[in-house]
């Protein structure tokens, strides 16, 4: 490996090294007993240290991407401070401790390596790594070193990522890993993660050729016909799957999100212009509308939200038809993997997802120049 594959691999393997992190957290806390609060300590240690590298080889290759990116963004958080004063302390509280040192250098790092390929394969060995620590924490429980107790979002969240690009991979053992990782999702997480891994296998058996398609999707209706055996043995263990339970009473659940939802809604009906970048942390103290799509009406108002969203499409689109097959099924897999839980949790001005998403498809745009350049030169 050249030296500059090796920094390619680094600046990777710092940028998809969350989901990891997110699962140590967890296993510190439940295997080891820990204080929530300082394994969140040693989470934002172990993740500025690597982060901090990476921006700062990241910066020697692309100083003035970094320049312009955080002076607009800047100026961005500043008009918005005295557009709406109310939101400042929220504003610049996530802005300094996520958006600005996370979600924003996940993006402008992965635009500076050469190759997605690189990239892909720093991801894939992050998720290696996950699965290990998944791997102990279950063996862990089983043995009855801690007891679990309701469900936990941020873990399945966390593993959502890890169990796709497994998947990717198309091998035997990865798969299985893959699939462990779905069970234990199943067991102790949300139903987002899990609805969004079956939605990625569906499109997946879709894109692939007839024969592995039909393989795969027998593959799958026999798992999800063995929910209901998986859910019993799971009580049998002590572990009540909250996700299990709402799909077996088909009660529409939705966590008071339609509320969230429908208070935020009439709010636009008395502000049009928006509230204002994180203006629904005002409203929740704190907390987030849960839904990328409205967190954006609410941060730009109708106009400036259909404005990006019309750029978001135009832009999409424009790289989806230009690429090539395997990077469509690139696009399918990181949208869904990355884009669709912010549909349902969290915030894209916090979330390292929504930085990897955006450098992901900047280096799939890339390519499609790429290509096209070089058919432009054989002609």
């Amino acid at each position: 490996m050249k030296r500059r594959e090796k920094i390619d691999y680094y600046i990777a393997l710092s940028v998809f090294l969350q989901s990891f992190l997110v699962i140590l957290q967890q296993v510190l806390i439940d295997v080891l007993g820990m204080d929530p609060e300082s394994t969140t300590i040693y989470r934002v240690f172990l993740s500025a240290i690597p982060m901090s590298i990476a921006i700062f080889l990241s910066l020697n290759r692309r100083l003035l991407l970094f320049v312009k990116s955080y002076i607009i963004i800047l100026m961005v958080l500043v008009v918005n401070t005295f557009l709406y004063p109310s939101n400042a302390e929220y504003l610049w509280e996530n802005s300094l401790r996520f958006l600005l040192p996370l979600v924003i250098p996940s993006a402008l790092c992965l635009m500076t390596v050469q190759s997605i390929n690189v990239v892909e394969n720093a991801l894939y060995l992050v998720s290696w790594a996950t699965w290990g620590l998944v791997l102990l924490y279950v063996v862990v429980y089983m043995m009855g070193g801690f007891n679990f107790d309701g469900y936990n979002m941020a873990f399945s969240y966390g593993c959502l990522l890890p169990m796709v690009s497994l998947y990717r991979k198309k091998r035997i053992l990865a798969i299985l890993a893959s699939f462990s990782l779905f069970l234990v999702v199943l067991a102790i997480g949300s139903r987002g993660a899990a609805a969004v891994f079956v939605m990625y296998l569906l499109v997946d058996v879709i894109l692939t050729d007839r024969k592995k398609g039909l393989f795969l999707l027998v593959i799958i209706l026999i798992g999800l016909g063995s929910l209901s055996a998986f859910g019993d043995w799971l009580d049998s263990i002590g572990i009540h799957s909250r996700t299990l339970m709402l799909l077996a009473e088909d009660t529409g659940h939705d966590s008071g999100r339609g509320e969230l939802y429908f208070m935020f809604l009439k709010l636009m009906e008395e502000h049009p212009f928006g509230l204002g970048l994180f203006g629904d942390r005002v409203y929740l103290s704190g907390l987030y509308c849960h839904n990328i799509l409205l967190e954006m009406l609410v941060d730009w108002g109708y106009i400036g939200a259909m404005v990006l969203w019309i750029i978001v499409t135009i832009k999409l689109g424009h790289i989806f038809f230009k690429a090539k097959k395997i990077n469509r099924e690139r696009i399918f897999c990181y949208t869904l993997a990355l884009i669709a839980p912010l549909m349902v949790s969290s915030s894209y001005l916090i979330n390292y997802n929504f930085g990897i998403f955006c450098g992901l498809l900047y280096l799939i745009s890339k390519e499609n120049a790429s290509v096209f350049n070089s058919r432009n030169e054989n002609i």
